[in-house]
């Protein structure tokens, strides 16, 4: 695994992290609601934005670190071959993680 591959997985990690942040805020702001507790309130908001800064910085490392390596292959004259070795694994990844889920799926609904 390379240090690209480990900055496509921090990109992913960066973009699934609010999403699970985000219903576990809500949960948390339904209960809120539900004992009236402002305290719990505050503590939801302070969770998501903390979690919202970490992720924005996360991303755009793994950007940067993305980009610095296509100017370099570029500059060298190998854009081509790195973005196509990137697309080549990640793209096979999800088809192998496509089949499984829907292997999975299958095996769920009959059993």
């Amino acid at each position: 695994m390379t240090k690209s591959d480990l900055a496509i997985v921090q990109i992913l990690f960066a973009i699934i992290l609010p999403v699970v942040c985000i219903m576990v805020v809500v949960l948390m702001l339904q209960h809120a609601r539900r004992i009236r507790s402002p305290r719990l309130r505050v503590q939801a908001h302070l969770l998501w934005s903390s979690v919202c800064l970490i992720s924005i910085y996360l991303f755009l490392l793994a950007v940067a670190h993305l980009y610095t390596e296509h100017l370099w292959f570029e500059h060298v004259g190998y854009a081509h071959v790195f973005w196509g070795l990137l697309k080549g694994r990640w793209g096979l990844l999800t088809k192998f993680v496509a089949v499984a889920l829907v292997f999975i799926g299958m095996n769920s609904f009959v059993g």
